[in-house]
């Protein structure tokens, strides 16, 4: 077996072996060669390659998310690593493990006119877990030692204390291309088990008698991804009469006691809010995309504010927090459920006659509402083979998939880490790529047309379906406050065009489908969705964009009021 004849890219790849990480995204260069000959002469790492270096990174964030394995991308020297950026940040604040691997020029050319050469270490510090630079010429028994201890410490920090992106640069001396068929040596593995944070029993009792005591307690579900022993954990407490458990459907929470579509419920609730309002307020998960039930609780402050978090930070994002738990949301859960009894309350109820009142009203408004992006929206769910997974693209699809229920069986992504369209279809070609379930992607039509290289691989897996709302623009500024009132909103904020999806995804040799009303959307979803038919495949659902932004705003009048 021959691989590179640099001791550093052998010993990386031993390290990475032994710390189960196998799956790693190349995008083509000469600076990363080393790497390229290490890891493709070795079976046992699972290697794609993508050429867009920004797709790329999505691709493997995709991945990451799907399995809850660490997976490794690497490029070559320059602007090549700066393209890793977008799917950094997201994973960052996603807290899904990457490894990124950047191969470099020596150190000593840097800001010496060389080609290819910018300054690569710690280029991606602002959201980042961890950020290293390997030894150039590992010559000596302390440098030796080093290495070793540096890529232990980086693998380590992929996955401790939270999962996160690691950077690890490595500069390459010419020659590249030098290959050896010398056994690796055996490295020195430093191996991290994983921690469970408990919390001591006098403060669990402390929150225990907290919640036993207050008639008004609102658990709040962030972006999950599921969790079985969570789950049991929240039925038990949810079910309390002083207890409302709200989700999104990206908190993948399958529990009949809580209440969903958060932006439906609000808009019935209407001026009574106070009402409504937690005197406690226990967070947990990552990011809420309703920004309804934000301006709520920053307006109706409750006394007390738990997170859960397993990170050591404080975020605040309800600027009323008193308590930073420290803990692992399924280990927390588990621990304070036995502690808890009811209370004299009625809060539950309130919130669930308030759900079937949203739930009633939404289904009389979409009974008689026109082909819109909403209408396209219920017919899809509705069609949705079990079990499958959707990717929700930012920014108007994950707020419409807010609006309806989460239905059995169905596994919900978005890229709610930053909230970019820059990665959506890559991420979920990335899933899908490990996924043996059904994958569908859905994303509005600038997001295609700017993530449209996640179409140039060749790993798109046959279970794939892309979903193209194409209302010819960006609608979202249609539906949100402010662009509509400037002279700007269709040259600029909307970026008005009359591009078809279709032609584009045919260049790449995709199935592709079409529709622009509500007979044919349904003639061809069965056939679209089919889990067993040859994929993957791209349906354009051409819709009014003015029209579906009055519906949407026609929708949630008739949330709070029963009338339009």
């Amino acid at each position: 077996m021959k691989v590179s004849d640099k001791y550093v890219a052998q010993l990386l790849a031993e390290i990475m072996l032994a710390k189960g990480i196998k799956e790693i995204v190349f995008s083509p260069g000469s600076r990363n060669a080393p790497l390229i000959n290490t890891f493709a002469a070795r079976p046992d790492f699972d290697c794609s390659t993508i050429v867009d270096e920004r797709s790329a990174a999505f691709f493997a964030l995709g991945m990451a998310a799907q399995s809850g394995r660490t997976v490794a991308i690497a490029c070559t020297s320059g602007s090549a690593m700066l393209n890793y950026t977008p799917a950094i940040a997201e994973a960052y604040y996603q807290k899904i493990p990457l490894l990124i691997l950047t191969a470099d020029r020596p150190t000593e050319w840097t800001d010496q006119s060389d080609g290819q050469t910018i300054r690569q270490r710690d280029a991606f510090r602002n959201f980042i877990s961890g950020s290293y630079e390997l030894p150039q010429h590992p010559d000596t028994p302390d440098n030796c030692w080093m290495t070793n201890r540096l890529i232990n410490e980086a693998i380590n920090k992929c996955r401790f204390p939270v999962p996160g992106p690691v950077h690890i640069n490595l500069p390459f001396a010419e020659p590249l291309y030098g290959t050896t068929e010398t056994e690796p040596e055996k490295p020195r593995i430093i191996y991290q088990p994983k921690l469970n944070y408990s919390i001591a029993d006098d403060d669990l009792r402390q929150i225990a008698d907290l919640i036993n005591n207050t008639e008004k307690v609102m658990l709040l579900a962030g972006q999950n991804n599921g969790d079985i022993r969570m789950n049991d954990a929240l039925r038990k407490i949810s079910a309390l009469p002083q207890c409302v458990l709200l989700t999104e459907n990206i908190s993948n929470l399958d529990n009949k006691n809580g209440v969903a579509c958060i932006d439906k419920l609000l808009s019935v609730i209407g001026e009574s809010r106070q009402a409504y309002a937690p005197d406690v307020l226990i967070t947990f998960g990552e990011a809420v995309v309703s920004k309804r039930i934000k301006t709520f609780l920053r307006k109706h402050r409750p006394k007390h504010h738990l997170h859960i978090n397993a990170a050591p930070d404080h975020p605040d994002t309800y600027q009323c927090l008193t308590h930073s738990i420290h803990s692992d949301a399924s280990e927390f859960f588990n621990q304070l459920a036995p502690l808890l009894k009811e209370c004299s309350s009625n809060y539950h109820q309130q919130w669930k006659e308030q759900c079937t009142i949203a739930n009633r009203r939404h289904k009389e408004y979409l009974q008689q509402c026109p082909f819109s992006d909403l209408k396209a929206y219920e017919l899809i769910f509705d069609k949705l083979p079990r079990p499958a997974d959707l990717h929700l693209g930012n920014s108007s699809p994950v707020r419409y998939g807010q609006l309806f229920e989460h239905p059995e069986g169905i596994r919900h992504f978005a890229n709610r880490g930053t909230s970019g369209i820059d990665g959506c279809l890559s991420t979920a070609a990335g899933a899908a790529h490990l996924s043996p379930n059904l994958t569908v992607a859905i994303v509005g039509d600038l997001s295609f047309f700017y993530d449209s290289n996640a179409l140039w691989n060749n790993y798109l897996n046959k279970n794939l379906r892309i979903v193209v709302m194409n209302n010819g623009g960006g609608n979202i500024f249609r539906i949100i406050p402010g662009p509509s009132d400037t002279d700007h909103l269709e040259t600029v904020f909307e970026a008005r065009h009359q591009r078809s999806a279709i032609a584009l995804a045919k260049s790449f040799g995709m199935n592709c489908f079409e529709t622009a009303d509500e007979q044919t959307l349904l003639e061809v979803l069965p056939r679209f969705l089919n889990p067993a038919a040859e994929g993957p495949a791209l349906l354009e659902i051409r819709t009014d964009g003015p029209r579906s932004a009055k519906v949407l705003n026609n929708y949630f009048k008739y949330l709070e009021t029963g009338r339009v």
